[in-house]
């Protein structure tokens, strides 16, 4: 790309946010103001409702005296006023560096430090042209005019080093009549374009003071034939959406979102919006927008209210998206929300913490990792915390539902409706497996709907506060097996009443107890306090592994195994093998209330705590 440099204060710019107060009459060029502050000639001027039906005026400097403290401008007011505010503008100044670099086939676009006021049309960034400040914090593009400030218009662009910042008000600029963010745009793309970086630039709006919400959307993608863009480092604060790709966008693909910042949005901090079959369209999965990249951005979208919108990342549509390494917290919906036929949707590596609090509006669904309607979805090596309803939660209604996805070593703790939820009412294909989920309000994985070909191996749910599976309605196909339920305050796994008997083929369970003070007259030991080891529901058979051994001892353990039947009525138990060492020894089990209850001995003192470890193959008939 072309290296020439073209300064904006070469072209008159000011960069300076310097006001003062002045009069001047319409049809007349003398302004007569209180302090000719640092104006100079030819630099733009703007003159608050001196223009036509009361407008900003906007000329250039023709001469100051500084004497009289009168400005001359190049051409007349329109409208008589008195007082008025006076301030730089550098619209001209920026459009004729911008038109220089175009016309020289591309080059740098360069904003020294300094805030550089504009108030009228838009900028368009063509072919090979840089924007570039001396550094995000210190170069200001500033706007009030209330629409898109910089418009992508050709390939090989970069905007990088500047912050973009609207002042728009409705309650104090009267250049402005909207409350609406959507017209409101720091960025966009007209369409046509590829090869665009957009990199450490800050883009903020102001609070509408009508509403209380973010006046100003940072990035949108709304037009065709778009590729190829970079969006990494920056920061979007104190906007309604950060950054928006549009439903007439359907076609854009290879997008990298990375090492961005988002915080203080009321809408969506990332939304790609690419509507397959909801209301007002009829596109196939196809027609969406695909190959995105998302990762390592630090996200909050915690102000707005309502039921639109809420969400850290939200996803419409779009196909091949991969979503990780990032850290979402304090979000009003939902961290990450999937919808409309998303296809082939990679969640890996986030942290997404919720706020625990009341979502608003008050029926809102607040939880972590959200779908509704999405197939191909692989949610793996997640934290999820603190959600008022699920942390993991695969929604379904009549016809929708997410399919052929996997859920797999997520961590899942502290959420109040539950932890991980899966609902669907047709043909499943599911995995969830080697998730850890405890501590949470409700249950620790919750199946709903007649969903087929559900499989639930090898989970941890502990500390739930309901149960560690929940099943809801019949189900056909389920696989659970190797999971460890214990700890939790209801039990093990509810069936919810169903006639559907439901099978377990695998459990794993560790557990804890201590030795009392209580002698078992047959052996003249002291008896460990019985546990339940697990639940055998309506038949069970199978073989049954059990370790017992004291916390820091290796030398005083027991292990054995069984050969267990269970008609629901009464247990038949044949030990098969044992090995002891030292004066802790198992006993047979037996059965409370359907649980298997493990029972040992130790010649150990009151109080020791004694640790044991429970693995069961075979088959168990829950109902």
């Amino acid at each position: 790309m072309p290296t020439d440099i073209y300064n904006v204060m070469s072209y008159n710019g000011s960069g300076s946010t310097q006001r003062t107060s002045g009069s001047i009459a319409a049809g007349t060029n003398t302004l007569t103001v209180t302090n000719v502050i640092d104006f100079k000639v030819n630099q733009g001027i703007a003159i608050y409702g001196a223009g036509p039906g009361g407008s900003v005026l906007l000329e250039a400097v023709k001469s100051i005296n500084t004497t009289t403290k009168v400005i001359t401008l190049y051409g007349n007011a329109l409208t008589n006023v008195t007082n008025a505010i006076v301030e730089h503008d550098d619209q001209t100044a920026v459009e004729l560096a911008a038109a220089a670099a175009r016309n020289a086939g591309g080059g740098v676009v360069y904003f020294p430090k300094g805030t550089y006021l504009t108030h009228s049309i838009n900028f368009g960034v063509y072919d090979n042209v840089t924007f570039r400040g001396s550094s995000a914090h210190a170069s200001i593009l500033q706007s009030n005019i209330g629409t898109t400030m910089l418009r992508i218009r050709g390939s090989n662009i970069v905007i990088e080093n500047l912050t973009l910042q609207s002042t728009r008000d409705v309650a104090d600029d009267p250049e402005t009549k909207d409350t609406d963010e959507s017209t409101n745009i720091l960025l966009s793309f007209e369409g046509n374009n590829s090869n665009i970086k957009i990199r450490n630039n800050i883009f903020t709006g102001k609070t509408n003071t009508t509403t209380g919400l973010p006046a100003a959307t940072g990035i949108e993608i709304n037009s065709k034939l778009n590729s190829n863009i970079e969006i990494v480092g920056n920061v979007f604060d104190n906007l309604g959406y950060g950054f928006l790709v549009n439903d007439q966008a359907n076609d854009l693909h290879d997008v990298l979102i990375t090492n961005n910042k988002f915080i203080n949005i009321s809408g969506d901090a990332i939304e790609l919006n690419h509507p397959i079959q909801i209301p007002g369209y009829d596109r196939k999965p196809e027609d969406a927008g695909y190959n995105y990249v998302i990762s390592n951005n630090i996200i909050t979208a915690d102000l707005g209210k309502g039921t639109t919108a809420g969400f850290g990342i939200g996803v419409a549509g779009a196909t091949r998206v991969c979503i990780m390494g990032n850290q979402i917290s304090n979000f009003r919906r939902q961290g990450i929300h999937l919808e409309d036929y998303c296809r082939y949707i990679t969640i890996t590596g986030n942290v997404v913490t919720g706020t625990n609090a009341a979502p608003d509006p008050a029926d809102a669904i607040h939880s972590g990792i959200y779908s509704i309607d999405s197939d191909y979805v692989t949610i793996s090596n997640n934290e999820v915390t603190s959600c008022s309803n699920y942390g993991i939660h695969l929604d379904y209604s009549d016809g929708t539902q997410t399919q052929s996805s996997v859920i797999s070593n997520n961590i899942v703790k502290g959420c109040k409706t539950g932890g991980i939820s899966y609902g669907a009412n047709v043909q499943s294909d599911v995995i969830i497996s080697n998730n850890i989920v405890e501590s949470n309000t409700g249950s620790g994985i919750v199946l709903l709907g007649d969903g087929r070909n559900v499989k639930v191996i090898d989970n941890i749910c502990r500390r739930n506060s309901e149960y560690g599976l929940k099943l809801v309605n019949a189900r056909f196909g389920l696989d659970i097996r190797g999971n460890s339920f214990y700890d939790n305050t209801a039990g093990d796994i509810n069936h919810g009443g169903n006639l559907h008997a439901v099978p377990v083929k695998r459990a794993i369970n560790v557990f804890e107890s201590a030795v009392s003070a209580t002698i078992d007259p047959a052996t003249t030991k002291r008896i460990v306090n019985k546990v339940n080891g697990m639940y055998l529901g309506i038949c069970a058979e199978g073989l049954l592994f059990i370790t017992a051994r004291e916390m820091g001892s290796v030398s005083n353990m027991d292990n054995r195994m069984y050969k267990l039947s269970w008609n629901g009525t009464s247990l038949a138990i044949t030990e098969l093998k044992s090995r002891q060492v030292g004066n802790l020894m198992i006993q047979a089990p037996t059965v409370n209330n359907s649980y298997l209850q493990i029972n040992a001995v130790s010649g150990s003192s009151s109080g020791k705590i004694i640790w044991f470890e429970m693995q069961f193959e075979g088959m168990i008939m829950h109902m």
